[in-house]
């Protein structure tokens, strides 16, 4: 495997890119090589991330992608400036601490919407120019929630990662004849913002005492699992989904 994973002159969208597992995945991506379309719906965000982006030939566009109409509208502005799209990180996703009692309709659709519909939507209209090149990579972003169920009021949020793991699978089944993988990564707490904002000093305390490692990951290191798995080192790896978690969760 190269050192750039094969990414030098790749076009790939990451979504979520304006902080955080995003904005991680987006700066890996330019710094080796990679043209990168970033997405996030915080404009203002997104534009100060992208600035620090290695390289050139790189696009920043806000878009809702809870939006249906908005999905198909990111692919279509890569294939303007690029023509091509070889790889989608779907990172871009919400979580609402919520307990049972709280969580209202709304509260549920907004979640299943950002975490969810996003990436049906998106993987679809990113589906249609890769099969035509006859190559392609997709890595969406799940949780150890979808598969332990969820801590600290994450209910609604271990549902939906739920769903990407199965979105995942029946992607990478319909599109493998065309030379596309599909995969999810599983993260579990990761020093981010997401966290730190989420979560007290003591129930973060209370997770990595559970773990093997006794810490949390970096975004960085993440990062390079993503780019791992958009390499043709992982041509046969699809419908997989890549625990990253410090040994908290051994399946």
């Amino acid at each position: 495997m190269s050192t750039d994973f094969g990414l030098p002159g790749r076009v790939a969208i990451v979504t979520g890119a304006a902080r955080g597992l995003g904005a991680a995945t987006a700066q890996l991506f330019a710094r080796f090589g990679a043209h990168v379309v970033a997405c996030d719906i915080d404009g203002e965000a997104l534009e100060k991330s992208a600035a620090g982006f290695e390289g050139e030939g790189h696009l920043a566009l806000a878009f809702d992608l809870s939006v249906p109409e908005n999905c198909e509208s990111l692919v279509a502005r890569t294939l303007e400036r690029h023509n091509r799209l070889d790889i989608l990180v779907n990172v871009a996703g919400i979580i609402e601490r919520l307990q049972l009692d709280e969580v209202d309709e709304a509260a549920w659709t907004r979640t299943m919407d950002a975490n969810v519909k996003s990436q049906f939507f998106l993987c679809r209209a990113a589906a249609e120019p890769m099969k035509a090149a006859g190559w392609g990579r997709i890595v969406n972003f799940t949780s150890q929630a979808a598969h332990s169920g969820g801590f600290y009021g994450t209910s609604v949020y271990a549902v939906s990662k739920g769903g990407v793991v199965s979105l995942t699978k029946n992607f990478a089944r319909l599109l493998g004849p065309h030379n596309i993988t599909v995969n999810a990564i599983a993260p579990a707490l990761v020093d981010t913002r997401m966290i730190s904002e989420g979560m007290s000093a003591d129930e973060i305390a209370s997770v990595t005492g559970a773990m093997p490692m006794g810490r949390m990951a970096e975004a960085g290191e993440i990062a390079m699992a993503v780019a791992f798995l958009a390499s043709d080192s992982a041509a046969t790896i699809t419908g997989h989904t890549l625990d990253i978690n410090g040994g908290l969760l051994m399946r």
